[in-house]
């Protein structure tokens, strides 16, 4: 009787326990989906502005009776896109992600003209890492809008990459020209991207933070994020993310 009564014990322990993990899995489908669909919410985002802008300066090219550029920035702009309905919530190479941002650069290199130069740096040794989809033209919108939009000439935007094989990491870097920050500034900045969590209402908006936040998510963790400035000179920003060698992510050949 007593062998009995301790194997009930032990089966409806064993029952109870079942629940329980079986509760934690619902718990923690309902919490991946929540974060899906909050990453979602912030990839879909896309500077309206930048909309505006390139749809007006579209229209002045039509409107001036240049049909082939009219052509190629309605081209650009869909597969700008056509990128971001594709890919929401996807990842691609970040090879792919430096092709999109070609489309955008493009854009605002027509836009701009002569007040911004736009240059690649690029080693492209470990660029068939996964990254997730429109992570780098914030970066580069933030240079713009916060460092050298306001310049009448001489603006000029650095896109940079480089594979650091002793860390095991690539490094991905935006530098602009521009107002850049000082020291206090800059310290605050860091200091609210430690600190930012999804869901909130800074994380809502598009820049810096909505970066750090997607990356951080995509790489569970393992991504840094790091900011130099030097006051009326320059602004960097350098992204620092896992490479692993041994999933073919890095290649031999070098190019940059």
């Amino acid at each position: 009787g007593q062998i009995q009564k301790q194997f009930r014990a032990t089966e409806e322990a064993a029952e109870a326990k079942a629940k329980l993990h079986e509760q934690e899995l619902e718990n923690l489908k309902i919490t991946n989906l929540l974060r899906t669909s909050e990453l979602r919410s912030l990839q879909m985002q896309m500077n309206p502005h930048f909309l505006f802008n390139t749809l007006n300066m579209i229209s002045k090219t039509a409107y001036l009776g240049d049909s082939e550029e009219t052509v190629f920035l309605l081209q650009k702009t869909a597969q700008l896109l056509r990128c971001s309905l594709d890919y929401m919530g996807k990842s691609v190479t970040l090879a792919r992600e430096l092709e999109i941002l070609d489309c955008y650069v493009c854009l605002q290199e027509k836009r701009f003209a002569e007040r911004i130069d736009f240059d690649f740096d690029l080693d492209e040794r470990f660029h068939q890492v996964q990254v997730p989809c429109l992570f780098l033209q914030p970066l580069v919108e933030n240079s713009i809008t916060h460092g050298v939009g306001m310049y009448t000439s001489g603006g000029r935007i650095l896109i940079r990459t480089r594979y650091l094989q002793q860390e095991g990491r690539g490094m991905i870097s935006v530098v602009d020209n521009g107002l850049g920050m000082e020291p206090e500034q800059a310290e605050k900045v860091r200091k609210r991207l430690e600190t930012v969590k999804i869901g909130q209402d800074s994380c809502q908006q598009i820049g810096l933070e909505n970066v750090y936040m997607r990356l951080k998510n995509f790489f569970e963790g393992d991504v840094g994020i790091e900011i130099y400035s030097i006051p009326r000179q320059e602004t960097e920003i350098r992204i620092l993310i896992p490479v692993k060698e041994e999933n073919g992510y890095v290649s031999n050949d070098h190019c940059g």
